[in-house]
C-alpha cells in the first residue's frame, strides 16, 4: 500500500511555512501555500531515493523545520495581521471570495486527477513491480500522487486548520478500513465518514 498517513501529517504542518512566506512577502495565502505544499510533497517523494533517508525520517525533518519556519515568519511579520489560531485550527468564516474560487479550482483539479489515475494507483499499491512490468510509469505516478496529497492538504487547511487536517484526511480512511470489504466500499465509506463528520462538527 502507499501508506501516506504520516505524509499527510507532515505536509499539513509544513504548509505553515508556505503560509508564513506568503504573509512575509504580502502575497496571496492559498496560491503560495499550494505551491509550497506540493513542492514539499514532491521533495519527500524524492528524498529517500536521493539521500538514503527513510520516508518517515524525511517527513519528520521537513515537518519540524517547516512548521518552525512558518511560526517565525508569521510572528515577525509587521505588514499583515494573521490569525495564527485560525490557521492552526481552521475558521470557515474567514474564507474570502477569492479563496473560495481557489478552493473550487483545487477541488475540481483533484477530482479530475483522481478519476484519471485512481486505477493505476490501485495497481501500484498492490504490486508496484508487476505494475511497472506492465508498462505503467510507476515513478511518475508516485510523484503525481504525492503532489495530489499536497493539493488536498491545502484544500483542507483553510477549512479545518493545519492541526485538524491530518485527522480529517486519515481518520475516515482508518474507520472505513474496519468495515470495508472491497476497494469501492472503502472509498465510499471514507467519503461518507468524512462528510458526516464534517457536517456534524459544523452543526455542533
Amino acid at each position: 500500500a502507499h501508506r501516506l498517513s504520516f505524509l499527510t501529517v507532515g505536509v499539513s504542518h509544513a504548509s505553515l511555512a508556505g503560509l508564513g512566506i506568503a504573509v512575509w512577502l504580502s502575497l496571496p495565502l492559498l496560491p503560495v501555500a499550494t505551491i509550497f505544499s506540493v513542492a514539499i510533497a514532491l521533495l519527500l517523494a524524492l528524498m529517500p531515493k536521493r539521500q538514503g533517508i527513510s520516508e518517515d525520517a524525511g517527513t519528520g525533518i521537513l515537518f519540524a523545520g517547516s512548521m518552525a519556519l512558518g511560526i517565525v515568519l508569521i510572528s515577525t511579520a509587521t505588514t499583515t495581521r494573521v490569525d495564527l489560531f485560525g490557521l492552526l485550527f481552521g475558521n470557515i468564516l474567514t474564507i474570502s471570495a477569492d479563496e473560495k474560487l481557489w478552493l473550487y479550482f483545487l477541488g475540481t483539479l483533484i477530482l479530475i486527477v483522481l478519476l484519471l489515475a485512481s486505477r493505476a494507483w490501485w495497481s501500484i499499491a498492490f504490486d508496484a513491480v508487476t505494475a511497472e512490468a506492465s508498462g505503467l510509469p510507476v515513478n511518475v505516478l508516485r510523484l503525481l500522487l504525492y503532489g495530489l496529497v499536497g493539493l488536498t492538504v491545502i484544500l483542507c487547511v483553510k477549512l479545518a486548520g493545519i492541526v485538524l487536517t491530518a485527522g480529517l484526511l486519515v481518520l475516515p480512511a482508518a474507520c472505513a478500513w474496519l468495515w470495508g470489504r472491497s476497494l469501492a466500499s472503502l472509498w465510499l465509506l471514507s467519503v461518507a465518514f468524512s462528510v458526516t463528520g464534517t457536517c456534524a462538527g459544523l452543526i455542533w
